[in-house]
């Protein structure tokens, strides 16, 4: 039993924190945006490549490391979008627009672990400064979603059943006999 794909997944945090810290660093002007750049793209490679290593050093389970390079590769996704938007956000400026009387975040405030982590739970791969929000729950549009969630997760077990069963099972008997040309 390998622990290698756990592993990988408790180490997403050190990749999450991380282009945090470069930020923090940019805005204090510790780092020039050359150094930035240079720090973004060392940690880029490393959070793709380094799943890919350790699975190919410690072979965890299919199913294990399956999960652990989906997670990767979001995580990786997202990392980019926060490195761009921040980039963007301080190289080239904000415009403020006073929108209403809600509450707006703008560049240097939003360098913190609260809207870090907020992002990376957050089912998107956009960093936005302010993301879109209402004030309540809205629990019919929820109920609807679940309702074709589960319908559509059904839907998805019956057409396995009538075409993905049928097919393995008549595949299995020239298998056995290693009957290559007959298998379909």
């Amino acid at each position: 039993f390998s622990y290698s794909a756990m592993i990988l997944i408790s180490m997403l945090t050190v990749f999450s924190i991380l282009p945090l810290c470069i930020e923090k660093a940019a805005v204090k002007g510790l780092l020039t945006n050359r150094n930035v750049l240079l720090c973004y793209t060392i940690t880029i490679l490393t959070l793709i490549l380094f799943p890919v290593f350790i699975t190919f050093m410690y072979r965890p389970g299919a199913v294990g490391a399956f999960i652990a390079m989906m997670t990767y590769t979001i995580v990786w996704m997202k990392i980019l979008s926060y490195c761009q938007v921040n980039h963007w956000c301080r190289t080239i400026g904000q415009q403020v627009l006073e929108e209403g009387n809600e509450k707006k975040v703008y560049y240097p405030d939003n360098i913190n672990l609260k809207d870090l982590m907020y992002f990376m739970f957050a089912p998107t791969l956009c960093y936005e400064l302010n993301y879109p929000r209402i004030p309540k729950i809205r629990k019919m549009f929820l109920f609807r979603r679940t309702i074709e969630s589960v319908f559509l997760f059904y839907v998805l077990i019956a057409l396995t059943q009538q075409w993905l069963v049928p097919t393995i099972f008549s595949s299995v008997e020239p298998f056995q006999v290693c009957n290559i040309i007959y298998t379909g």
